[in-house]
């Protein structure tokens, strides 16, 4: 069942008929003329093999170059790994460290064989310090075996439809294996992870200081530069190898618009993070584009006796125009939000129902 909200070049007009029957009927004011540019960067001068900036919630794109390209992910890998075993393990859950930390090369920990560390501490190692050692055992704690946890990330990795991706490892090395992704695919992955409050916590972490029980010190500082000196930075992480270039993911937040920007074989990535950012701030705010009263009024006749728990905002340009759709599917509301031709559906928090 569908419930079709209209919008027209003018002003918001609200018709009671319209509660009743077939929906709230809006209207909004469209001057393009007035509107501001999407997107004053141009592609050209991306210092980027590949890039995109998505809005978290609503993952619409608001910047994109190749950002379909296959190419190979280094460590930012590890955001897969690391919500891959948060969604898998007792974080809580000591484990001894054995020979396999052996075949770490590049970023360490430097984990020591027969030492006891707590999962939680492994994944801080593998987001801050990019350990690779770390990476080996928390993928070996979930069955023994590495191969079967890599397994479940390309598992997780189709569940969020990264369908142009593929991991081999759970470190990002590709001396003799190879982790694809595209910039499109990172940011899906990483609006999902942001959503998990235990990644949200470990990738914002400046600084993390614990003890094993069995007596060693560590101190992992974040190798994300933007995370230790940008106030709107609330997490990401790095990449790098000889094959793969520079790798980059960064989450920007700033009055409530929540920015992803990967860059894949990036050269001045830092600046760039930072400029593709700010651009989209100067184009696009989060705008409330359904409240509870509206969603409550327009679904009365449906009798479903469910309200929506908060607004909707979804990021949008100055006065740009888009069109809203309410579903009904299984006893659920969806919002379809079309813009310029692209349509995203939400999924709507709501609560109540007479069948609840």
């Amino acid at each position: 069942m569908r419930l079709l909200f209209k919008p027209f070049k003018s002003y918001l007009v609200i018709c009671l008929l319209g509660f009743f029957s077939l929906g709230l009927i809006v209207t909004f004011k469209l001057n393009p003329e007035e509107t501001l540019p999407a997107h004053r960067l141009l592609k050209s001068e991306v210092t980027a093999q590949s890039a995109i900036v998505m809005e978290r919630s609503s993952r619409r794109v608001l910047f994109e170059k190749n950002s379909h390209k296959r190419l190979l992910t280094a460590s930012i890998a590890k955001i897969l790994a690391t919500l891959t075993a948060i969604e898998l393990l007792d974080l809580n859950r000591y484990i001894v460290v054995d020979s396999t930390v052996l075949q770490a090369t590049g970023s360490r920990i430097y984990l020591e064989v027969g030492e006891i560390i707590q999962i939680r501490d492994l994944l801080y190692g593998m987001m801050l310090q990019s350990g690779n050692d770390a990476s080996l055992m928390v993928a070996k704690a979930y069955s023994g075996n590495i191969e079967d946890f890599v397994i479940k990330m390309n598992d997780l990795a189709q569940t969020l439809r990264m369908t142009d991706s593929f991991f081999q490892n759970p470190t990002g090395l590709d001396e003799n294996e190879s982790n694809y992704s595209t910039a499109y695919d990172m940011a899906l992955l990483t609006a999902y992870a942001m959503e998990n409050e235990t990644f949200r916590q470990i990738t914002r972490t400046k600084v993390h200081r614990f003890e094993t029980p069995d007596g060693k010190s560590y101190v992992f500082y974040n190798k994300h530069r933007l995370i230790q000196e940008e106030p709107k930075v609330i997490g990401g992480k790095t990449g790098f190898t000889k094959k793969a270039g520079r790798t980059l993911v960064t989450v920007f937040n700033q009055a409530g618009l929540e920015l992803i920007v990967v860059t894949f074989d990036a050269y001045g990535d830092w600046e760039l993070h930072k400029r593709l950012a700010e651009e989209a701030f100067a184009n696009y705010s989060m705008e409330k584009i359904l409240s509870p009263f509206t969603f409550r009024m327009s679904t009365f006749h449906l009798l479903t006796g469910k309200g929506l728990t908060k607004p909707v905002f979804f990021p949008l340009k100055d006065e740009e125009a888009y069109d809203l759709k309410l579903t009904l599917r299984n006893n659920e509301f969806y919002l379809s939000v079309k813009v310029a031709g692209e349509e995203w559906e939400l999924p709507l928090a709501t609560e109540g129902g007479y069948n609840d």
